[in-house]
């Protein structure tokens, strides 16, 4: 997944990769090509080798556009469908968060920074911990990204 990491004037993206998640932080400058970018992001997606993928960051590209289907054919899919950034003069939603991780939930952070709201996530991915104490045994669960 090395060969993905890059900026050029596609596409700037990093990756973080653990044991059983790969997440890939992206943007699509505005100037960039729509089809470099999307080929890019089927290429990452087909290798995610059966991990949690996330594809993050501001993609410059509506999610109404049909040219997102490449991407939710290989089912990875938006977490957000509220508007990420609101001008004087239109709205979208071209900042995400997708996964193939089902239920997974985004909520957008009102904000006056910029012109574009963050974005966080919660996943349902659980690590569960049991512990004994005092004969008793406790489950512990952590969320995790």
């Amino acid at each position: 997944i090395k060969e993905y990491t890059s900026i050029n004037p596609d596409i700037e993206c990093i990756h973080l990769e653990t044991d059983n998640k790969l997440i890939t932080a992206l943007y699509r400058p505005p100037s960039g090509n729509k089809k470099q970018f999307i080929k890019t992001l089927e290429d990452i997606c087909n290798t995610g080798n059966n991990k949690q993928h996330f594809l993050v960051g501001d993609f410059n590209i509506d999610i109404s556009s049909k040219e997102f289907e490449p991407i939710l054919n290989k089912g990875v899919l938006p977490t957000c469908n509220k508007y990420t950034r609101i001008s004087n003069t239109s709205k979208s939603i071209i900042d995400n968060i997708f996964t193939s991780i089902k239920n997974t939930k985004s909520y957008i952070i009102p904000c006056s920074i910029s012109d574009h709201f963050p974005i966080i996530s919660e996943s349902p991915t659980k690590n569960e911990i049991t512990k004994k104490t005092n004969g008793d045994y406790i489950r512990e669960y952590t969320a995790t990204i």
